[in-house]
């Protein structure tokens, strides 16, 4: 049996998309690989905490005595420092293991902003030539690298689905009523996840309430706590299994106000479970949900997102039942588990 040694985040310590996306991946291959794992302990961290954490796992690596390793599978990060730390490890497995072919995922939809900066562009070419494949989320991001000048031989579409053991509590009995519950957003507490759109069209609607979940270094969800105190208003901490399942399937509609998204897995719980999606059209969203997919606001306005909530929300309870039923076909027709794990399979086994 073939050896895989993957680089990167996963469940529980550290919860979001692309870590739950690692372990689905890992759950794919365990089959055909032994899986050998190093955490990237340096999530959530900043400053010098950032950078002692980054050797930790380094040392982990010098460590590891396996005689061969086929596979190296890790993240694309889209930051100069991520990129950095990725190519140190890379040059280390590559020393160690000299026939490892190394499988690197980039999660993002909108990479080409990251590599219009010259810089940025000069360290991505080093990272991409230290690749065997790439593997993207859409046919879009292979079009922008290949624009670029990057080889399309090298790249490999591997669509987002999502964790079976989420899908496994779907039958448990859940007797919320969607079309009158709560509007719903997970996502982590950061800036740039522009959480303060949703959180300001429900501080001028008080009849509506929205409930959100997600991990924080502290800082700034304490900031949106005491920014946004409406009794509608709810800023919890992260949600996981059953429960985030059950908040899901309750919810009225997801809202994801981020605006540099590649494609968020929560998309893709949220139409597993038909609750529908209120989301802006970046990244490969569109490719995800379908061009005429209701929720998808093409204008990157808090007006639009506003009118996109107001129109779900004025929906007669029998064109809401139609687009649960909708958001659910979307999901099954394109991305069941299934489907995603062989081929998943198939491109390591390449």
């Amino acid at each position: 049996m073939k050896t895989l040694l993957f680089f990167g985040e996963l469940p529980p310590n550290v919860n979001h998309g692309v870590s739950i996306s690692n372990k689905r991946v890992l759950e794919d291959l365990k089959d055909g690989f032994k899986i050998i794992s190093i955490e990237d302990e340096s999530s959530f961290k900043s400053g010098v905490t950032k950078i002692i954490n980054i050797f930790s796992p380094l040392l982990r690596l010098l460590k590891n005595n396996r005689k061969n390793i086929d596979v190296f599978y890790l993240n694309c990060p889209v930051s100069l420092l991520g990129l950095i730390k990725n190519m140190l490890f890379i040059l280390i497995v590559k020393f160690k293991w000299k026939n490892v072919s190394v499988i690197s995922h980039l999660h993002r939809g909108d990479v080409g902003v990251f590599l219009d900066s010259y810089t940025s562009k000069k360290i991505f070419d080093m990272y991409y030539n230290m690749l065997a494949r790439m593997l993207v989320l859409s046919e879009s991001v292979i079009k922008d690298l290949v624009s670029r000048g990057y080889n399309k031989e090298k790249l490999s579409i591997l669509h987002n689905s999502v964790d079976e053991n989420f899908l496994a509590y779907t039958n448990s009995s859940n007797d919320d009523d969607s079309f009158n519950g709560y509007y719903l957003s997970l996502s982590n507490y950061i800036q740039t996840k522009n959480l303060v759109t949703i959180l300001e069209f429900f501080k001028s609607n008080l009849e509506l309430s929205i409930q959100c979940y997600g991990s924080s270094d502290g800082d700034y969800c304490n900031v949106l706590k005491d920014k946004y105190p409406s009794r509608n208003i709810f800023i919890n901490g992260p949600i996981y299994d059953s429960d985030k399942n059950n908040k899901i399937r309750s919810a009225k509609a997801m809202l994801i106000s981020s605006k540099n998204e590649g494609m968020p897995l929560v998309i893709l719980e949220s139409l597993a479970l038909g609750t529908p999606v209120i989301c802006y059209d970046v990244g490969c969203i569109k490719e995800y949900l379908g061009h005429d997919y209701p929720g998808l606001v093409t204008e990157l306005t808090d007006e639009a997102f506003f009118r996109k909530i107001s129109w779900l929300n004025s929906l007669s309870f029998t064109d809401y039942l139609s687009l649960k039923t909708h958001s659910t076909q979307v999901f099954w027709k394109n991305f069941s588990p299934k489907a995603i794990r062989a081929e998943t399979i198939r491109i390591f086994s390449k």
